[in-house]
């Protein structure tokens, strides 16, 4: 689709599209194809940090924040995403918590722009469990799940 110079729509775990991040779908598009992309997450919630974004308060429903080129862009990028997220890291088969953001990283540095959906608790919805039933997608998701929980330790030769 895109070598054919079309538009898509990516939705994937804010993760798997930060610029200049590892390497990610953004990375991997940026450096191999012409494409443009526009990087867009999902921002809001209860802690103090989202206090920035109460003037967006005054219109019901989610509001689209420009991030690039905004005072937004300056925040840091560990006090807006990834809130309470630990990256799981294997070390010499030892199961070991990290930090999303190791160092100081700037908002603009890693999306184009958020979605504000306010001040409350998100709530997250959860698929039905019967759509990966017996599908390799399913197997894989519980194969992760068992090494998250520590009741698989992988392999030499698995991936990590």
């Amino acid at each position: 689709m895109i070598s054919k110079g079309r538009k898509a729509l990516l939705i994937y775990g804010a993760g798997h599209l930060y610029r200049n991040w590892n390497r990610n779908i953004t990375t991997l598009l940026e450096s191999n194809t012409q494409s443009k992309l526009f990087v867009i997450v999902p921002i809001g919630g209860p802690e103090p940090e989202y206090a920035r974004f109460d003037s967006l308060a005054a219109v019901p429903g989610p509001k689209f924040v420009r991030v690039r080129g905004t005072a937004i862009g300056t925040m840091n990028a560990a006090d807006v995403l990834e809130r309470g997220t630990q990256r799981l890291r294997i070390v010499d088969g030892k199961r070991l918590s990290a930090p999303v953001f190791e160092s100081p990283v700037r908002l603009d540095e890693l999306v184009d722009a958020g979605l504000y959906f306010g001040r409350k608790e998100p709530t997250l919805a959860a698929p039905d469990e019967s759509l990966y039933a017996n599908t390799d997608y399913g197997r894989e998701l519980q194969r992760r799940q068992m090494i998250v929980s520590g009741a698989h330790s992988p392999g030499k030769n698995e991936a990590r």
